[in-house]
């Protein structure tokens, strides 16, 4: 069984991979207490809604969790296009 340290620093490609992996997956083989933190410290916001969407029929909660970011991004202008699609597991979300 593969353990994880959540006190590691994961590198840019195993963080990509991660995200991968886990949107390939079936979500009910998935720990979700575990991933839902690891994803939201990396960003991972592909897997994030996957596993809200797939796992809990939760379809607005992440939206609601990630549009706080969406703005202090664009308040700090760390954003700086005149829309921004956002592309979740083969869904696309079209932002002006």
């Amino acid at each position: 069984m593969l353990t994880v340290d959540w006190k590691l620093e994961y590198s840019f490609f195993f963080v990509q991979a991660l995200e991968a992996c886990v949107v390939r997956l079936d979500v009910s083989r998935l720990d979700l207490n575990q991933l839902l933190p690891l994803c939201w410290l990396h960003g991972l916001y592909d897997a994030i809604i996957y596993m809200y969407t797939r796992g809990m029929a939760d379809y607005t909660g992440p939206l609601q969790e990630l549009l706080p970011t969406l703005q202090s991004a664009l308040a700090t202008g760390s954003i700086s296009f005149c829309f921004l699609t956002l592309s979740f597991a083969s869904n696309s979300v079209l932002l002006f």
